[in-house]
């Protein structure tokens, strides 16, 4: 893939192998997303190691190391587990509609937490993940409405 921003064409796989080098990123996709000022603008969307904690600016700082700094995301962001098909290439679409719904992750995440989801499969958290992100994007919904809908749905 490549994403044009301001006139430069931007491979998305040297970015996210400048983003990989940073040694707490477990995975990471590159999606572009619209920009008044450059047309289209170089996005991430990492997930993390284990226990492994990082801020932007260290992602930023490694990267910067390897590529030029036109080509580094103008945002990041650090999800629970980065999606690929099971074929295991990566799924750009769904890294597209996280970016778009501003890096909200699912209600999963916040269910877990709360011991609604004790054992949760793969398989049952991507189905809320992608679910979720449809009622905050496509259904315009709040996120505490997408919440009270996957609860409900789950209590029943």
């Amino acid at each position: 893939l490549v994403i044009n921003s301001g006139g430069e064409k931007i491979f998305v796989e040297e970015v996210e192998e400048a983003i990989k080098n940073h040694a707490a990123v477990k995975d990471v996709l590159v999606v572009g997303r619209d920009s008044e000022r450059w047309g289209r603008e170089v996005t991430a969307v990492v997930s993390l190691h284990s226990g492994a904690a990082a801020n932007n600016n260290e992602f930023l700082g490694e990267a910067a190391r390897h590529i030029a700094r036109y080509k580094l995301p103008k945002a990041i962001f650090v999800v629970p587990e980065v999606m690929r098909h099971a074929n295991g290439k990566p799924d750009y679409k769904w890294a597209e509609t996280i970016v778009a719904a501003g890096g909200i992750m699912s209600a999963p995440d916040t269910l877990h937490h709360q011991g609604f989801l004790k054992y949760p499969s793969k398989l049952v958290y991507q189905g809320f993940a992608h679910l979720s992100i449809f009622l905050l994007v496509r259904e315009k919904l709040s996120l505490h409405q997408t919440f009270q809908l996957v609860e409900l749905i789950l209590r029943n």
